[in-house]
């Protein structure tokens, strides 16, 4: 899509070739390799549901495995099951590090933010699906910086406080605000406190922690753990 800047790379792919989130390498690699500023998102098909179609058979690894198996995960396939949902997580993690590694080689300022929707019940309570389980809620967020970034004195100083909120629970709310600031972007209503370069730790409330549910309601985190069934 030339007059919006989007590219599609697994544009009716789905099917024959599905698990293809390399071919967005190659679109990155290029857009980063052009001087000037540059923002970009990647919509990653990631671990989703069914996992045994996220990987190739080079990373079938660990067997058995529902790959090439038109089956659906359950309690009787369980260990192949799990088994396709490591090789399909080790498979996207490679991904993940390539285009970080494009970040790291690039002599221009670069900064990597990474971000899941959502996690996976591993035949917890709610089974096998993305559903209402601790780790359906609990997701990463990993920002990376390179060295020509934090070559400047006050992005390194924005990018070591974040070291601080390491073991700290945080919610998608802080994500916006936190990428303006390591991006020297300011606008007149921007949310100081939902930006981690400027807070401490001490200000985050657990009480903020509020998760949805797949029937559409909401819960606090430490509710939901306890709702597990």
């Amino acid at each position: 899509d030339k007059q919006n800047d989007i590219v599609y790379t697994n544009y009716r792919r789905y099917l024959q070739d599905a698990p293809n989130d390399k071919y967005i390498l190659p679109i990155t690699d290029k857009i980063i390799g052009n001087k000037g500023h540059n923002f970009i998102v990647a919509k990653l098909i990631g671990v989703h549901f069914s996992p045994q179609d996220r990987y190739p058979a080079s990373w079938d690894i660990k067997k058995p495995s529902l790959l090439g198996k038109n089956l659906a995960p359950s309690k009787s396939n369980a260990t192949a099951a799990l088994n396709s949902y490591d090789n399909a997580m080790a498979y996207n993690t490679s991904i993940i590090a390539s285009m970080m590694r494009q970040i790291k080689n690039s002599p221009e300022p670069g900064l990597f933010f990474f971000i899941s929707d959502h996690g996976f019940c591993l035949f917890e309570g709610a089974g096998f699906n993305s559903g209402n389980c601790a780790k359906g809620f609990h997701i990463p967020f990993i920002i990376y910086a390179n060295d020509a970034y934090l070559a400047n004195k006050e992005h390194k100083r924005m990018f070591n406080k974040l070291k601080n909120f390491k073991d700290v629970s945080l919610t998608q709310r802080y994500l916006f605000e936190t990428i303006a600031s390591l991006s020297d972007i300011s606008y007149p209503i921007s949310n100081s406190s939902m930006d981690i370069t400027k807070i401490e730790p001490s200000n985050i409330q657990k009480e903020e922690r509020v998760v949805r549910y797949l029937n559409g309601t909401f819960h606090q985190y430490a509710q939901a753990i306890a709702l597990e069934s």
